[in-house]
């Protein structure tokens, strides 16, 4: 029966698969991402969905029994070459998400702001009456276990976080501009240094 057929099953691409120039196109602001939510919803055998948009990645969460090309082309991952996406299940699916939400797959290993979005796309889903039972109690044992991959690999990372990195450019742009202050310039400057981030393409 269909619920026997049931899987969870994650779509999506990031800076691994294409360049911050082609990917801005995937990426969802927030109205266009509760928009996406509702229409996924509408898929049939869909029963759960989460959608994860961060700086270098977009990709949704399902679970159901469905045909993953309809999500495909509304996500308009038709448009890639096999390489560009992923659609990954089950085992794969859950090691993927513990490796993103452990921040492994950020553009700065292990920093800790990727655990606040995928939180808020849970909070967002569940507003949206998209998540509440089986693929809620998969992301809950995503987010714990990847706090022990936290734990456990840590100390061997030199974990920056996203602040941390805006300030450390912005200052080596007012050093090299041989400038004794940090301004909003220098910030400007640093961001336009990091082309794999949204800050490129909102600016």
């Amino acid at each position: 029966n269909r619920r026997s057929r049931a899987r969870v099953t994650v779509l999506g691409t990031s800076d691994r698969q294409l360049a911050a120039t082609r990917r801005s196109a995937f990426h969802l602001p927030p109205a266009a991402r509760r928009e996406m939510l509702g229409l996924l919803r509408e898929i049939r055998g869909v029963d759960e969905l989460v959608v994860l948009e961060t700086c270098n990645r977009v990709e949704v969460a399902l679970y159901g029994d469905f045909n993953p090309e309809i999500v495909k082309r509304l996500m308009r991952f038709h448009r890639l070459a096999e390489g560009e996406y992923y659609q990954l299940e089950e085992e794969a699916a859950f090691a993927h998400l513990v490796r993103v939400t452990a921040g492994l797959e950020s553009a700065f290993a292990g920093e800790f702001h990727v655990v606040s979005q995928v939180k808020d796309a849970l909070e967002e889903a569940i507003g949206a009456g998209a998540l509440g039972g089986r693929l809620k109690g998969f992301f809950d044992d995503v987010l714990r276990t990847a706090k022990d991959v936290r734990h456990a690999i840590g100390p061997l990372l030199e974990v920056k976080e996203i602040d941390r990195v805006a300030v450390e450019r912005a200052a080596k742009e007012a050093n090299e501009l041989r400038q004794g202050y940090i301004g909003t310039e220098h910030l400007l400057l640093g961001i336009l240094r990091q082309p794999d981030c949204g800050g490129v393409q909102a600016l």
